[in-house]
């Protein structure tokens, strides 16, 4: 660790945490050369997890961007940092265990593989929905590919899937 204020590698952990979860262990050193104190957080680097953009790039999820955004949606609310990274360990926690994973990648089979998965997403995940069970979000998006007039009719196998589906579960 290189100490923000001068540099230095030289440091001595005064104090370590482990958060509530689990999944991050804070630390408080002090910089040997300057006195000067300051915060580390240690974590597990999780290469599964993608964010796929709007634009359709593929970029690692980044916890710190994830905060970003929320401590910039807060900025002019009050709302302690703690609280701010406990809503981003929810979010991860949710992402991660929350249930609402409800299509995922997988072969004419049924297997879900990595080569099933065009995108790259993590776990193969294909569909999930809010916590109200009562909106669906796909990726990529059938909808966009769901006529020829759209560029693709690839997406429209998903919903003749869906609308079978439910009628024979009416029925």
């Amino acid at each position: 660790m290189r100490c923000p204020k001068c540099g230095s590698r030289d440091d001595k952990v005064i104090d370590s945490r482990q958060s509530r979860d689990g999944s991050s262990i804070r630390r408080r050193r002090q910089c040997l050369k300057c006195k000067y104190r300051y915060t580390t957080y240690e974590e597990i680097e999780r290469s599964d997890l993608r964010v796929i953009k709007t634009n359709r790039t593929h970029e690692p999820f980044d916890r710190r961007k994830l905060a970003a955004s929320i401590a910039k949606a807060f900025e002019k609310r009050s709302a302690s940092l703690l609280t701010l990274e406990d809503m981003v360990d929810e979010i991860v926690h949710e992402l991660e265990t929350g249930g609402r994973i409800l299509f995922r990648y997988s072969d004419e089979n049924g297997a879900v593989t990595n080569a099933a998965n065009p995108n790259g997403s993590m776990e193969s995940i294909a569909g999930i929905c809010n916590d109200r069970f009562n909106v669906l979000g796909m990726m990529p998006h059938p909808e966009r590919a769901s006529e020829r007039i759209l560029g693709s009719s690839d997406g429209r196998v998903i919903f003749e899937s869906l609308v079978t589906t439910l009628l024979v579960a009416s029925k």
